[in-house]
Protein backbone atom coordinates (compact mmCIF):
# COMPACT_ATOMS: atom_id res chain seq x y z
CA UNK A 1 0.00 0.00 0.00
CA UNK A 2 1.37 3.31 -0.63
CA UNK A 3 0.08 5.27 1.97
CA UNK A 4 1.26 3.13 4.25
CA UNK A 5 5.25 2.52 2.42
CA UNK A 6 5.29 6.54 2.33
CA UNK A 7 4.72 7.51 5.95
CA UNK A 8 6.41 4.68 6.62
CA UNK A 9 9.44 6.39 5.11
CA UNK A 10 8.46 9.81 6.18
CA UNK A 11 8.16 8.43 10.00
CA UNK A 12 11.32 6.84 9.71
CA UNK A 13 13.53 9.75 8.79
CA UNK A 14 11.48 12.16 11.40
CA UNK A 15 12.79 9.46 14.04
CA UNK A 16 16.72 9.58 12.77
CA UNK A 17 16.65 13.37 13.06
CA UNK A 18 16.78 13.17 9.22
CA UNK A 19 13.35 15.09 8.90
CA UNK A 20 12.58 16.68 5.05
CA UNK A 21 9.60 17.13 2.92
CA UNK A 22 7.19 14.83 1.64
CA UNK A 23 8.92 15.62 -1.86
CA UNK A 24 12.60 15.02 -0.53
CA UNK A 25 11.41 11.73 1.53
CA UNK A 26 9.75 10.34 -1.88
CA UNK A 27 12.79 11.36 -4.10
CA UNK A 28 10.63 14.27 -6.15
CA UNK A 29 12.16 16.93 -7.71
CA UNK A 30 11.97 20.37 -5.88
CA UNK A 31 10.46 23.62 -7.66
CA UNK A 32 10.26 27.18 -6.94
CA UNK A 33 6.64 26.66 -6.53
CA UNK A 34 6.78 23.87 -4.34
CA UNK A 35 9.37 25.52 -2.09
CA UNK A 36 7.88 28.98 -1.99
CA UNK A 37 4.12 27.19 -1.24
CA UNK A 38 5.63 25.42 1.82
CA UNK A 39 7.17 28.83 3.32
CA UNK A 40 4.00 30.57 2.78
CA UNK A 41 2.82 27.58 4.55
CA UNK A 42 4.71 27.02 7.58
CA UNK A 43 4.91 30.71 7.89
CA UNK A 44 0.91 30.77 8.12
CA UNK A 45 0.74 28.11 10.34
CA UNK A 46 2.05 31.03 13.15
CA UNK A 47 -0.72 33.23 12.55
CA UNK A 48 -3.30 33.77 15.00
CA UNK A 49 -6.03 32.43 12.87
CA UNK A 50 -4.26 28.95 12.74
CA UNK A 51 -3.53 29.21 16.82
CA UNK A 52 -7.47 29.44 17.21
CA UNK A 53 -8.22 26.42 15.20
CA UNK A 54 -5.66 24.20 17.55
CA UNK A 55 -7.53 25.96 20.11
CA UNK A 56 -10.65 25.28 19.61
CA UNK A 57 -9.32 21.47 18.67
CA UNK A 58 -7.68 21.24 22.44
CA UNK A 59 -10.57 22.54 24.47
CA UNK A 60 -12.17 19.71 23.44
CA UNK A 61 -10.45 17.75 25.51
CA UNK A 62 -12.41 16.92 28.86
CA UNK A 63 -11.56 14.37 31.53
CA UNK A 64 -13.68 13.28 34.53
CA UNK A 65 -11.27 10.30 35.21
CA UNK A 66 -11.50 6.88 33.89
CA UNK A 67 -12.36 7.43 30.43
CA UNK A 68 -11.24 5.12 27.76
CA UNK A 69 -9.46 7.02 24.69
CA UNK A 70 -8.54 6.43 21.07
CA UNK A 71 -6.58 8.38 18.82
CA UNK A 72 -7.09 7.62 15.31
CA UNK A 73 -3.89 8.20 13.57
CA UNK A 74 -1.55 9.01 16.49
CA UNK A 75 1.84 9.05 14.13
CA UNK A 76 5.03 9.64 16.34
CA UNK A 77 2.57 11.36 18.63
CA UNK A 78 0.27 14.97 18.31
CA UNK A 79 -0.91 17.57 20.84
CA UNK A 80 -4.13 15.81 21.53
CA UNK A 81 -1.61 12.77 22.40
CA UNK A 82 0.55 15.06 25.11
CA UNK A 83 -3.06 16.06 26.17
CA UNK A 84 -3.17 12.41 26.75
CA UNK A 85 0.45 11.65 28.49
CA UNK A 86 -0.56 15.01 30.91
CA UNK A 87 -3.48 13.13 31.87
CA UNK A 88 -1.72 9.92 32.05
CA UNK A 89 -3.26 8.72 35.81
CA UNK A 90 -6.87 9.60 34.75
CA UNK A 91 -7.19 7.76 31.70
CA UNK A 92 -6.76 4.52 29.54
CA UNK A 93 -5.54 5.63 26.28
CA UNK A 94 -5.03 3.57 22.71
CA UNK A 95 -3.34 4.83 20.00
CA UNK A 96 -4.00 3.79 16.63
CA UNK A 97 -1.73 4.18 13.52
CA UNK A 98 -1.32 1.88 9.96
CA UNK A 99 2.44 2.87 9.70
CA UNK A 100 4.26 0.07 12.84
CA UNK A 101 7.82 3.07 13.17
CA UNK A 102 5.96 5.91 14.82
CA UNK A 103 4.22 3.58 17.29
CA UNK A 104 7.41 2.08 18.36
CA UNK A 105 9.21 5.65 18.94
CA UNK A 106 6.12 6.78 20.97
CA UNK A 107 5.86 3.48 22.91
CA UNK A 108 9.26 4.68 24.03
CA UNK A 109 8.50 8.11 24.71
CA UNK A 110 5.47 6.64 26.63
CA UNK A 111 7.75 4.54 28.97
CA UNK A 112 9.74 7.56 29.41
CA UNK A 113 6.63 9.69 30.44
CA UNK A 114 5.15 7.48 33.01
CA UNK A 115 2.68 6.60 30.64
CA UNK A 116 3.65 2.93 30.03
CA UNK A 117 0.56 1.47 30.59
CA UNK A 118 -1.08 3.41 27.17
CA UNK A 119 -1.80 0.97 25.01
CA UNK A 120 -0.83 0.94 21.06
CA UNK A 121 -2.40 -1.05 18.01
CA UNK A 122 -0.73 -1.18 14.84
CA UNK A 123 -4.02 -1.33 12.70
CA UNK A 124 -6.76 0.67 10.18
CA UNK A 125 -9.36 2.15 12.42
CA UNK A 126 -11.68 -0.35 9.85
CA UNK A 127 -10.72 -2.86 11.03
CA UNK A 128 -12.34 -4.73 13.67
CA UNK A 129 -9.70 -4.39 16.34
CA UNK A 130 -12.01 -2.82 18.83
CA UNK A 131 -15.15 -3.98 20.26
CA UNK A 132 -18.25 -1.90 20.32
CA UNK A 133 -18.65 0.34 22.95
CA UNK A 134 -15.49 0.53 23.75
CA UNK A 135 -14.21 4.50 24.08
CA UNK A 136 -15.28 7.32 25.93
CA UNK A 137 -13.71 9.85 23.78
CA UNK A 138 -12.51 9.17 19.88
CA UNK A 139 -9.90 12.12 18.17
CA UNK A 140 -8.19 12.92 15.70
CA UNK A 141 -6.04 15.30 14.12
CA UNK A 142 -6.24 15.58 10.20
CA UNK A 143 -6.92 12.15 9.84
CA UNK A 144 -10.36 11.95 8.33
CA UNK A 145 -9.66 13.43 5.50
CA UNK A 146 -7.31 10.48 4.18
CA UNK A 147 -10.44 8.10 3.29
CA UNK A 148 -12.31 9.12 -0.14
CA UNK A 149 -15.85 9.71 0.02
CA UNK A 150 -17.19 6.42 -0.82
CA UNK A 151 -15.79 4.96 3.05
CA UNK A 152 -16.51 8.02 4.48
CA UNK A 153 -19.87 6.71 5.29
CA UNK A 154 -18.70 3.57 6.80
CA UNK A 155 -15.80 5.11 8.14
CA UNK A 156 -18.69 7.41 10.20
CA UNK A 157 -20.55 3.86 11.45
CA UNK A 158 -17.51 2.77 12.76
CA UNK A 159 -16.47 5.77 14.86
CA UNK A 160 -20.35 5.68 16.00
CA UNK A 161 -19.98 2.21 16.80
CA UNK A 162 -17.26 2.13 19.05
CA UNK A 163 -18.51 5.32 21.45
CA UNK A 164 -19.67 4.74 24.94
CA UNK A 165 -23.30 5.98 24.95
CA UNK A 166 -22.45 9.48 26.36
CA UNK A 167 -19.02 9.12 24.38
CA UNK A 168 -17.77 11.99 22.08
CA UNK A 169 -15.49 12.05 18.84
CA UNK A 170 -13.90 15.28 18.01
CA UNK A 171 -11.79 15.89 14.92
CA UNK A 172 -9.48 18.75 13.22
CA UNK A 173 -9.75 18.56 9.40
CA UNK A 174 -9.07 20.46 6.34
CA UNK A 175 -12.14 21.75 3.90
CA UNK A 176 -12.19 20.99 0.09
CA UNK A 177 -14.74 23.82 -0.83
CA UNK A 178 -12.77 27.31 -0.51
CA UNK A 179 -12.35 27.94 -4.55
CA UNK A 180 -8.63 29.60 -3.63
CA UNK A 181 -7.53 26.55 -1.37
CA UNK A 182 -9.03 23.93 -4.14
CA UNK A 183 -6.86 25.71 -6.48
CA UNK A 184 -3.63 25.75 -4.47
CA UNK A 185 -4.16 21.91 -3.74
CA UNK A 186 -4.26 21.63 -7.46
CA UNK A 187 -1.30 23.31 -8.41
CA UNK A 188 0.52 21.24 -5.90
CA UNK A 189 -0.61 17.57 -6.70
CA UNK A 190 2.15 17.14 -9.11
CA UNK A 191 4.90 17.94 -6.46
CA UNK A 192 3.28 16.20 -3.64
CA UNK A 193 2.47 12.63 -4.15
CA UNK A 194 0.51 12.30 -0.38
CA UNK A 195 -2.24 14.32 -2.44
CA UNK A 196 -3.52 11.41 -4.27
CA UNK A 197 -4.70 9.84 -0.66
CA UNK A 198 -6.09 13.11 0.68
CA UNK A 199 -9.91 14.04 0.89
CA UNK A 200 -10.90 16.97 2.26
CA UNK A 201 -14.09 17.21 2.88
CA UNK A 202 -17.13 18.88 0.68
CA UNK A 203 -19.99 20.52 2.20
CA UNK A 204 -22.39 17.11 1.01
CA UNK A 205 -19.71 14.82 2.28
CA UNK A 206 -19.85 16.32 5.90
CA UNK A 207 -23.49 16.94 5.89
CA UNK A 208 -23.66 12.64 5.60
CA UNK A 209 -21.12 11.99 7.54
CA UNK A 210 -21.74 14.13 10.73
CA UNK A 211 -25.70 12.64 10.62
CA UNK A 212 -24.80 9.46 11.61
CA UNK A 213 -24.18 10.85 15.05
CA UNK A 214 -27.09 11.57 17.42
CA UNK A 215 -25.96 15.29 18.03
CA UNK A 216 -22.98 16.92 16.30
CA UNK A 217 -21.31 20.73 15.88
CA UNK A 218 -19.02 21.95 13.34
CA UNK A 219 -16.83 25.00 14.10
CA UNK A 220 -15.50 26.87 11.07
CA UNK A 221 -12.36 28.54 10.35
CA UNK A 222 -9.92 30.37 7.73
CA UNK A 223 -11.61 31.74 5.40
CA UNK A 224 -10.87 35.57 4.58
CA UNK A 225 -8.02 34.96 6.72
CA UNK A 226 -6.53 33.06 3.94
CA UNK A 227 -5.90 35.99 2.16
CA UNK A 228 -3.54 37.63 4.31
CA UNK A 229 -1.01 35.32 3.22
CA UNK A 230 -0.31 37.60 0.42
CA UNK A 231 0.83 39.82 2.69
CA UNK A 232 3.68 36.58 4.96
CA UNK A 233 6.78 39.03 3.05
CA UNK A 234 6.26 40.99 5.81
CA UNK A 235 5.42 40.19 9.39
CA UNK A 236 3.88 43.01 10.50
CA UNK A 237 1.68 43.40 7.67
CA UNK A 238 0.73 39.85 7.57
CA UNK A 239 -0.28 40.36 11.40
CA UNK A 240 -2.45 43.34 11.29
CA UNK A 241 -3.85 41.75 7.70
CA UNK A 242 -4.43 38.45 9.92
CA UNK A 243 -6.05 39.81 12.40
CA UNK A 244 -8.63 41.85 10.77
CA UNK A 245 -9.57 39.11 8.31
CA UNK A 246 -9.70 36.54 10.89
CA UNK A 247 -12.61 38.97 12.70
CA UNK A 248 -14.44 39.32 9.30
CA UNK A 249 -14.36 35.11 9.32
CA UNK A 250 -15.97 35.45 12.94
CA UNK A 251 -18.64 37.67 11.95
CA UNK A 252 -19.66 35.57 9.26
CA UNK A 253 -19.06 31.84 10.01
CA UNK A 254 -22.83 31.64 11.97
CA UNK A 255 -23.61 32.66 8.03
CA UNK A 256 -24.84 28.98 6.37
CA UNK A 257 -24.10 30.23 2.96
CA UNK A 258 -20.80 31.11 3.63
CA UNK A 259 -19.72 28.37 5.20
CA UNK A 260 -18.27 27.18 1.37
CA UNK A 261 -15.56 29.53 1.62
CA UNK A 262 -14.21 28.14 5.46
CA UNK A 263 -10.85 25.81 4.68
CA UNK A 264 -10.22 24.67 8.67
CA UNK A 265 -13.01 22.45 10.90
CA UNK A 266 -12.83 21.16 13.90
CA UNK A 267 -16.39 18.58 14.38
CA UNK A 268 -17.54 17.26 17.46
CA UNK A 269 -19.84 14.39 17.57
CA UNK A 270 -21.37 12.80 19.91
CA UNK A 271 -23.40 9.09 20.63
CA UNK A 272 -26.79 9.71 23.47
Amino acid sequence: MKQVEFYEEVYGREIEGKAETYDKARNCSETLINNTWRRIRDFYARSKSVNEVFHCFEEQFSFRGGERVLEIGCGLGTPGTEVCIENRDRIHYVGLDFALKPLLSLRRRFAENGAGHFRLVHANILDECFAHESFDIVFGRGILHHFDKTKKPVLAKRIYSLLKPGGKAFFLEPLNTNPVMVSLRALSRPFRPNLSWEHPFSSKEMKSFVTVFDSHEVHYFIAFSLLSMATAFHRTLFEVTDQAFNKIDHALSSRSWWRKFYTKCVITLSRH
